[in-house]
């Protein structure tokens, strides 16, 4: 009873010293999903990067064309007033 004591404590101390970190391979494999979810995250902020500033220049575009029309209204709203009609 002794010796099948001392088999089974031997078994689990050479269980916990082959557990004792990762594999190459497993380094490598975890290093490789992270990269994949990386890029997928760098991909997706590049683009609502860029969807950001295309937003932002059609809303500057269109400030800018609205107060050309604004000045253009009024001056041509006003221009019997400053051209008296012969």
């Amino acid at each position: 009873m002794g010796a099948l004591i001392e088999r089974l404590r031997r078994g689990t101390v050479r269980e916990a010293a082959a557990d004792k970190g990762f594999t190459l391979i497993e380094l490598m494999v975890a290093m490789m999903i992270f990269s994949i979810f990386l890029a997928i995250m760098i991909t997706s902020i590049i683009a609502l990067t860029r969807g950001a500033s295309q937003v932002q220049v059609a809303a500057v575009s269109t400030n800018q064309e609205l107060a050309v029309f604004q000045r253009l209204d009024r001056q041509i709203r006003y221009a019997d007033g400053i051209n008296q009609q012969g």
